[in-house]
């Protein structure tokens, strides 16, 4: 029996949140002015997963060729961009950040790396 896409981001995202100890954001929250940050900062589940993603961001930054970095550079500013489209709504912020760690745990594997909590998805 398939699962539909949506039902299995569920189950990622579930293993995601069992997988990562809560932390705090990737990013200053004594500057947060986006809606969008401020909820990062005030969810715990989201404040994790956003210091999961910024932690394999710049280790892929580190590992691929330099001439590949704008590139990485430019899908993280098109991945901000959404995530902050999202707003103060907690299922999209993680809906965006899911698909980013699976983007850049494709580009990690390339690179011989892991993706940290190999076998689930980050927090």
């Amino acid at each position: 029996m398939s699962r539909s896409v949506p039902g299995r981001l569920s189950v990622i995202a579930v293993l995601w949140l069992a997988a990562v100890s809560a932390g705090a954001a990737g990013f200053d929250c004594g500057k947060a002015t986006r809606a969008a940050e401020r909820t990062i900062c005030e969810d715990a589940d989201l404040s994790a997963m956003d210091t999961q993603q910024s932690r394999l961001y710049a280790s892929l930054l580190a590992a691929v060729p330099s001439d590949l970095r704008e590139n990485l550079r430019a899908t993280q500013r098109a991945f901000l961009t959404e995530r902050n489209g999202c707003q103060a709504n907690t299922p999209c912020l993680q809906s965006a950040y899911l698909f980013r760690f699976h983007e850049l745990c494709g580009i990690a594997k390339l690179y011989g790396l892991g993706c940290g909590n190999e076998g689930a998805a980050p927090r």
